[in-house]
């Protein structure tokens, strides 16, 4: 029976204009899960290899990734029309509930940087 955890936060963009540069200048150990085009509006979506306990730390290394791009990649983030931290939460069925927050210095990087912020619980399926 899973306990309800922290799984991992994923860096979503969304923008008009491609996304290529951002995705090759983002290190490999924020790999692309998926990068997609639909109507002229371009996707992509990072999940950082490292594993956390829990969401700050994630956050805070994706802030730290933004602020160190090259200027070209830089200016293709800038560029962005949505960009969000998902934090993904997996709702199990052994525990009362799972807390975390992210701190002030935390939350006033990722406005500085456009990035807002979604939470994502995911279901406890049978065969897990």
């Amino acid at each position: 029976m899973p306990e309800v955890h922290f799984r991992n936060v994923d860096l979503e963009v969304t923008s008009r204009a491609r996304l290529d540069r951002l995705v090759e200048a983002f290190p490999d150990r924020a790999y692309l899960l998926s990068q997609w085009q639909k109507q002229g509006v371009h996707h992509a979506a990072f999940e950082m290899d490292d594993r956390a306990a829990d969401p700050e730390e994630l956050v805070r290394v994706f802030c730290d990734l933004v602020e160190s791009l090259p200027d070209d990649a830089r200016q293709v983030w800038d560029a962005c029309s949505d960009r969000v931290a998902d934090i993904g939460i997996h709702s199990g069925d052994v525990g009362n509930y799972y807390a975390s927050k992210l701190q002030p210095a935390t939350l006033a990087r990722l406005a500085e940087l456009g990035i807002g912020v979604a939470v994502s619980v995911y279901p406890l399926f049978n065969d897990e």
